[in-house]
């Protein structure tokens, strides 16, 4: 009877290992200089427009165990977060300290699948690296997210530059 209990539970573990493994698994998908289209709002000028907007404009916001405080900016249903490049030596994500090349998307209604992190810490669009947890959604599907919540912080920081080149307020 010792034996069965010890091999049941053993098994219990290794499937519960197993299945943390696979939800646990994060996808990567590096953007190369040749795949980037014209059209597309996944390219460093816009990242470092995006990430120069939240450290002016924004707020801060823990949104994980790692880092305290991150540069944080909300429209619609899309919230984005920048980890600092120092990774916890700037757990309180202070700009003075370190730069901020991550820029983290989240959206609630993506589900189980709510973050996006965009990693871009090169100097041309060939050094963007995309990554996410692993899910049913396919490189395609992903990228049109991606895309989409790029274009919506985007357009946001056109009209509120635009109000300010006017002299309106937000």
């Amino acid at each position: 009877m010792k034996k069965i209990t010890v091999f049941l539970l053993t098994s219990l573990y290794t499937s519960i290992c197993m299945v943390q493994a696979q939800l646990t698994n994060e996808c990567n998908s590096t953007i190369t200089g040749g795949s980037v289209h014209l059209d597309s709002a996944l390219n460093l000028t816009n990242l470092i427009t995006i990430q120069q907007f939240i450290l002016k404009q924004g707020k801060t916001q823990t949104y994980c165990n790692m880092y305290n405080d991150n540069p944080f900016y909300q429209v619609e249903n899309y919230s984005f977060y920048l980890n600092p490049d120092s990774g916890q030596r700037n757990i309180n994500c202070d700009p003075t300290k370190s730069g901020f090349r991550t820029l983290v998307i989240r959206n609630m209604g993506w589900g189980q699948d709510q973050y996006r992190y965009i990693e871009f810490k090169g100097e041309t669009d060939g050094d963007i690296i995309v990554s996410w947890r692993k899910s049913d959604l396919n490189i395609k599907q992903i990228r049109e997210r991606t895309e989409q919540a790029l274009k919506t912080i985007i357009e946001e920081v056109t009209r509120i530059e635009k109000n300010r080149t006017l002299g309106g307020v937000k």
